[in-house]
């Protein structure tokens, strides 16, 4: 205590003109608008960086809750569009139903990307969502721009994606404002492109025309895949072939929906017996 007394003793002007040097900064700084203005400005420069960290992380987090927000309106949106055929308020379709369905068509679940390959022959996405989600084998996986791939194996807390840059990917599409039907399938090249075959005319077909899918039971109707970007008028087998730049920028994506067909069962079963009669 002794020695702490003698240290203030010793060093008691220099503590005394600090103290009186920031009693004159603040009474500076508050004598006038522009003096206040100016020292404000030194000390938001000086407090400037650290609290451009803290703005960004703190946007970090806000971000992402909007994010999430986001995600959630268009999985409900998503939900509402492609279930509205099933949902009409129309007398003449309900009365037609006995029993109005107990679920929509189509659910959706947003998954996190946890991996995703695209320069592979055969390309995959790893999803964190699994069986204990409600996941399951053969469900599809969407993006906000276009069809993502289908659900090959689950986990309890995982799953695996075929991607549609996938060799042994098909999935059928049709113009979005035509009657011309083709099966996509990637052969291998760019990531950003697909080819279309299958196709019986080219009479309706120019570039630019969006392609959507079409009669499946894993996707829903007239989701976007992509837009026509050349023709090829060489006949193989009797049909024409398409180039498709791809809705989709498979290297960007980070988070998808992968999408239920609630009556999927149900349909298949039909569909396996109608084949098989």
């Amino acid at each position: 205590m002794r020695n702490l007394f003698e240290f203030i003793r010793r060093y008691a002007a220099v503590f005394l003109f600090v103290i009186l040097e920031i009693v004159c900064l603040l009474l500076i700084t508050s004598s006038t608008a522009y003096k206040q203005w100016k020292g404000g400005t030194v000390i938001r420069e000086m407090a400037g960086p650290v609290l451009r960290q803290r703005a960004k992380a703190a946007s970090y987090f806000h971000l992402r809750k909007e994010n999430e927000a986001l995600l959630d309106f268009q999985r409900r949106l998503l939900q509402q569009v492609c279930n509205t055929d099933l949902n009409t308020s129309d007398s003449s379709v309900t009365d037609s139903l006995p029993e109005p369905l107990q679920a929509p068509l189509f659910d959706y679940k947003v998954a996190n990307i946890l991996e995703n390959t695209t320069s592979l022959p055969d390309n995959y996405l790893i999803l964190d969502k699994g069986y204990e989600d409600g996941i399951r084998q053969g469900l599809g996986v969407l993006s906000d721009q276009g069809v993502v791939g289908i659900v090959k194996n689950v986990s309890p807390h995982f799953c695996t994606v075929m991607s549609l840059l996938h060799s042994k990917f098909n999935l059928s599409v049709i113009l979005k404002d035509g009657i011309v039907t083709g099966v996509l399938y990637w052969d291998g090249r760019n990531h950003r492109r697909a080819i279309l075959r299958n196709v019986s005319s080219l009479d309706q077909i120019k570039v630019g025309d969006t392609l959507v899918t079409h009669h499946s039971l894993i996707f829903p109707p007239d989701y976007p895949v992509g837009t026509v970007s050349k023709i090829r008028k060489e006949v193989e087998d009797g049909f024409y072939t398409l180039e498709v730049r791809l809705s989709n920028h498979f290297d960007r994506m980070t988070q998808v929906w992968i999408v239920q067909n609630n009556y999927y069962d149900e349909l298949q079963t039909l569909t396996d017996s109608t084949q098989h009669e």
